[in-house]
């Protein structure tokens, strides 16, 4: 019991693209899960003030960018990448929510990342397990794949509770 208590986790989907930069899920899923104890690394509320994300900062990129302003753009941008690559080094595993119908490319980078750290990475796919793109399939293990929120909080409920060791030894319990 208590596995995940105080194990760092990502947080990790859309945000250019969706209409609230991705904020609702993510509280949903903080909300959910509260009792476990996890840490929560939110590209939305990082824990510094280097690479804040907000609907002002992504106004004024999408003007800059409207404009040619590829400069601006970039120096707004470095400290966002660099910080949420920091976040997904440092955290232990990943909850991912993935829309294939929604471009997003900082995810699969930072999907990339994790996966190459042989972290646990739990993508929740909208529209059911027959929308995971055939990619992640051939890169991730089969149960890295979640057709909904609920079945993926069950998955952590009962990590929290079995602290189960996968085959490809992702999930890792220090204490």
């Amino acid at each position: 019991m208590n596995k995940l208590r105080n194990m760092r986790c990502y947080l990790a989907g859309a945000m250019e693209k969706e209409p609230d930069l991705g904020q609702g899920w993510r509280e949903k899923i903080k909300k959910d899960l509260r009792s476990l104890g996890i840490i929560w690394f939110d590209p939305l509320d990082k824990p510094y003030d280097v690479g804040q994300e907000d609907e002002v900062s992504y106004k004024q990129r999408d003007r800059d960018r409207s404009i040619g302003n590829l400069f601006s753009v970039k120096i707004s941008m470095e400290p966002v990448c660099s910080a949420d690559i920091r976040m997904v080094t440092v955290s232990d595993f990943m909850i991912v929510k993935l829309n294939p119908k929604v471009p997003t490319f900082g995810t699969h980078d930072e999907i990339s990342v994790a996966n190459s750290q042989n972290k646990p990475i739990l993508i929740w796919i909208e529209g059911g397990l027959r929308c995971i793109p055939f990619w992640l399939i051939g890169k991730l293990p089969v149960w890295s794949f979640f057709g909904s929120k609920k079945t993926l909080v069950q998955y952590l409920r009962y990590i929290d509770e079995c602290g189960i060791h996968d085959q490809e030894g992702r999930w890792m319990f220090y204490v």
